[in-house]
């Protein structure tokens, strides 16, 4: 079982990465917390997937629809859903990929129960 000081210590490395490390981080994890290799999106566009801020920049740029995590993420100026201090929030609950089970657990750990 993941200890909360071991979230918080994730945390505080996420936030003190280089720019080059998190733009790594962008690449290969969405701002939903989906590994690209996991996503359905990803695997649907035969495994070229532009990455989470790339793509959803260019559908904004297009007057597309995006990503309801990427443009709460946006707006909330967190660089994923696991940064945020509403995380696990509604909108996991009703549009996400993780359980309801997974959910409660995180929100546990986190102490926010």
């Amino acid at each position: 079982m993941i200890k909360i000081d071991k979230i918080a210590n994730a945390r505080m490395e996420h936030e003190t990465m280089t720019v080059s490390k998190e733009n790594t981080l962008r690449r290969i994890v969405g701002a939903c917390g989906v590994l690209c290799e996991a996503c359905p999106l990803f695997r649907r566009r035969e495994n070229r997937c532009l990455g989470c801020v790339e793509y959803n920049e260019r559908c904004a740029k297009e007057g597309k629809t995006i990503c309801k995590f990427y443009a709460c993420a946006k707006r909330k100026s967190v660089g994923m859903c696991f940064y945020c201090d509403e995380f696990p929030c509604t909108l996991h609950y009703e549009d996400g990929i993780y359980t309801t089970r997974i959910l409660n657990l995180w929100k546990s750990l986190l102490g926010k129960e």
